[in-house]
Formats: C-alpha cells, structure tokens, sequence
C-alpha cells in the first residue's frame, strides 16, 4: 500500500512516546460541513469551476473551519483508493481529472488550507443513504452478513428497519478494521488539521438499534476502545508532522440517547479522546436539547459547537426561505454557551431562490453581528410523524414537546428556546404565528391558546387551504422568556380528532425598514 511507511513511521513513534492530548483553543466563528457534492458531481474536471461552487464562496465570511467529507458509508470515496472494497463514487468529470492524476479532494482541501481555513475530513461513520438507493458498495456487497439488515428485504416505509437496514455492525471486528483503514489511508494522503468522527450520519451501529432497542455495556465498550485506537492513531499523525491533529465527534443531542446507541460520550471526554465535540444532529435547532453536552464539554475543556442542519423544520424549510431563521438559531446556540456555529447542508439553502446564505455567513458567527437583526425562532418538528425517509432521525432525536401537536388531547404543548433578552432590545415587535390543520374553521368558538401561561386573545385568522391556516398574534416583548417558552392549546368544541397545530412561528423584528414577510402555503 502506499502509506505503508508513513503508518509503521506513526506506530513507531506512538509506541516511543505514548498517547498525549493535544489542546487547541483556536477560534471557529463557523464550521462549514461540505458533504463533497462539488466533487462528486463535476461534471468537467475543471479544478476551479468545482472550488467556485462552495469554497471559494467562504473567503471573506465568518467560517474559520471546513469540515470536507470526500467519502461514501466506507465503501465508496470521491478519490482512488487502495482500500480492498472501496471503490471510486462520481460523475464524469471526477473520474477524469483522477484519470489524468488529479485529484481534486486534494485540491480542495489544499484551496482551504492555503487561504487559512482549517480544515477537517469528515467522516460519516455509517452513512446509510445506500438504505434508500440500493447502491451498495464493493464492500458491502461482498459482506451482506456484516449489514444490520438486508437488501432482500422490504421493511415497513419510514421505519427504523427500512432506514438503516445497510448501516454497518460495529460489534464485526473485519468492520472497524474496514473503518480504521478508511481513517489511516485518509490521514496519510491528505495534508489536514484533523478529522471528524460524525455519527448524526448516522448513529445506527449496532443490532439492537436495528430492533428499536437500546444497546448494552458491551457495545459501549467496544465503540469507547476503538476510539482509544483512534486516538492513538491521532497523537502520532500529530507527532508525525509536528503540529496539533485533532479529533472532532458529532454525537447525538444528549447523554441519554448518546449511550442508547452505543456512544459513551462520558468516558470519552474523560479520557480525552476527542478534542472538539459537535452536538446534536441540528434536526431540532430550537429545542437546544443540547445543552447538557455543551456543559458536559467544558467542564472537560473541550470545544463544544451545536449543529445546525438547514433542512430542519420539513414542510415550510423556513432555513432556506428567512434568513432571520439563522439569526434566531446562532443566537440560541452562543446563549447557551456554545463555542461557536456548525453548519449541515448550509449549501442547500438555495433550493427556492431565496439564498439566504452568503449573508449569514457573514453575521452568525459572532454574538455582536447579531445585535439588532431580525430573528426568526420556531418549535421543532417531531420527524418521527412527519417527513419522508426521516425513520433514521426517530431514536437518537429529542422528541418531546415538537410539532405536530394533538389540539384535542389535554395536557399537550410545545416548547422552544428564545436565546435573546427582549426586555433589552430596543422596542421590537413580536408577532407569534400558529399553524393550524384539521380543524373546522366555521365552527365557534376557535382553538383557543396560552403562551407561557398567558390566555392569547382573538388573533387574525388567514386560511392557506380548508380546514387550515396561519392564526397571527401581537406580543408584549416581556412576555417572551429569555429561555424556554411554551405553548398549550385546545381545539374547541365542535371539532373532530384531527385538529393538530403544525407550526409554531416567533417573529422579533427590531428595525423599522423591514417588510412583512409573505407566508408560505400551508405543508
């Protein structure tokens, strides 16, 4: 292989000086994942047409960190790779500059480095969109028996099963030494500042969460002492070049559903196996049910970045339409002590033509650009009952108190962070918008609703479709908490079982130039 000698040089020199932590309190404003679309997809092997699309674009703003996955659930990478089973995944362009000895992941991550962006490759450590597609790699298709499911198998639409039947079992040790390979093979190729650890693509890693079941202590184990390998691996990279190699994990929201599938976050920041931790898969940006590991991470003194997935909130993508959705997330996460921002699949956020992101990149990522914006904050969505091809999000997302929410079952609500003190903003005007569906709009009297216990009065009503529409209420800004704020609500008489409220907006507008924004058409 061609790192053979690289990798005995790091075995040596870890096994003369022994692992040691390496600490790094560089300032990351924003960490931008790419999934590697750019290179994937090119269609011409044109260097500098794929860098334009994504990269380049970065220069300038507030990102200090690019996180660049350049590979595919380890069984197929976006580079030529002597991996046995990993074959090359891309479109022509890509496979024609590889054939002409260009390689443009390399490229890309020399681009970043060179113009002073950190950069990390980002590993998903067991990406199942080949649950969806059927595509399985060399590698998977040569060991059906080391799946946690089956292709021959049709499971339930939108279950677990369905979404996580190709995810790889890590208790097989032919898998995590597959995956150690994969890692070792990436470090010596390429010239980078660490490497990402993410598990939000995807946290299905063993036979009991294939079951809907929770893991035992022997699958904690095992994950926790191959990460003890993995950061031995790291401190001799790190030797080996003379200069800090770090290690970032992206971990489910909190400790709980962290160890339901088999991550033992405790013990790995005790043990210092990790340098920077991304919480949360961001599929809940509002719900700041992260910030316990943000607390658990400094009291380990390791970085700690929330994630912010901009395909959050299925149905309306308020993250591709507002950017006041931005402001209103990055000013939850720095309110709750987060170290700064991370972005997932922030490159999708022109789908409507409404591209909010070249402007956000230049605000989020410091609490002082903040000051004063628009935000947009809003209740999470329950994937678990709402969404398409989301049963992988199902048991390692917090989903207590989201969207869709019963209006005809008692003791229900909603809840969701509001990182800014509007007693101290300068006169905004808070409007609370409600989605209501199913109900019947003829008959009286309406939904009724509290917000933090406060009866809402008669709003305005504008339907979108029959049996739904927006309910628009004006607020008094002391009546917004800074923290969790909480909605409750009845259907009212004469209404059937499906009466459901299905979106939860919070305007804070703070300047006067703003237009009113146009709702979008009910989901």
């Amino acid at each position: 292989m061609k790192h053979l000698g690289f990798l005995m040089a790091v075995m040596v020199i870890v096994g003369c000086a022994g692992p040691k932590k390496v600490a790094d309190r560089r300032v990351r404003r924003i960490i931008y994942n790419d999934d590697g679309g750019e290179v994937k997809h090119m269609a011409t092997p044109d260097i500098k047409a794929m860098l334009d699309q994504r990269v380049r674009g970065l220069l300038g703003t507030q990102v200090d960190t690019v996180f660049y996955n350049g590979q595919q659930d380890f069984a197929k990478a976006f580079y030529d790779s002597d991996i046995e089973g990993v074959e090359i995944i891309g479109d022509a362009g890509l496979r024609e500059a590889l054939a002409n000895g260009v390689d443009p992941s390399a490229k890309l991550i020399g681009f970043c480095r060179s113009n002073g962006l950190e950069t990390f490759w980002s590993f998903r450590m067991n990406d199942i969109h080949d649950s969806y597609d059927r595509n399985l790699g060399k590698f998977k298709r040569d060991h059906p028996e080391w799946l946690l499911g089956s292709k021959d198998v049709e499971y339930p639409r939108r279950s677990v099963k369905a979404a996580i039947w190709s995810a790889m079992d890590y208790s097989v040790p032919q898998i995590r030494s597959h995956v150690m390979a994969f890692i070792e093979e990436v470090c010596g190729r390429y010239e980078l500042d660490g490497v990402e650890f993410d598990y939000c693509r995807n946290a299905s890693l063993f036979k009991p969460t294939f079951e809907g079941k929770p893991v035992g202590p022997e699958h904690l184990a095992i994950l926790t002492k191959f990460h003890r390998r993995l950061r031995t691996m790291a401190d001799g990279v790190s030797k080996q070049k003379g200069r800090p190699f770090l290690l970032a994990a992206s971990v489910p929201d909190s400790v709980k559903l962290c160890r339901f599938v088999g991550i033992d976050i405790e013990t790995w920041l005790k043990q210092g196996l990790i340098d920077v931790l991304i919480v949360g898969n961001g599929r809940v940006p509002f719900t700041m049910a992260n910030r316990e590991l943000i607390e658990l991470g400094h009291r380990h003194g390791v970085q700690v970045y929330p994630r912010i997935d901009i395909n959050s909130n299925t149905g309306d993508r308020i993250f591709w339409q507002y950017r006041e959705a931005w402001n209103a997330a990055a000013v939850n996460s720095w309110q709750c002590g987060g170290d700064g921002i991370y972005l997932f699949n922030a490159f999708d956020a022109d789908r409507l033509g409404r591209n909010p992101l070249p402007e956000a990149l230049r605000q989020i990522g410091d609490p002082q650009t903040l000051v004063g914006l628009d935000k947009l904050f809003a209740v999470d969505v329950d994937l678990g009952k709402v969404g398409i091809g989301n049963g992988d999000l199902r048991f390692y997302t917090p989903r207590e108190n989201l969207v869709p929410m019963s209006l005809v079952e008692s003791g229900r609500f909603v809840r969701f962070h509001v990182g800014e003190d509007l007693t101290a903003a300068l006169s905004p005007t808070v409007e609370l918008r409600l989605m209501i569906q199913g109900f019947n709009t003829n008959s009286t009297p309406g939904p009724q609703f509290e917000f933090n216990g406060q009866q809402l009065g008669n709003g305005s009503f504008k339907q979108t479709k029959p049996g739904a529409g927006w309910f628009t209420f004006s607020l008094d800004p002391a009546h917004v908490l800074l923290g969790d704020n909480k909605i409750t609500g009845s259907a009212g008489s004469g209404q059937g079982a499906s009466a459901v409220l299905s979106g939860v907006e919070l305007w804070i507008r703070q300047t006067a130039d703003k237009p009113k924004h146009t709702p979008p058409p009910a989901p």
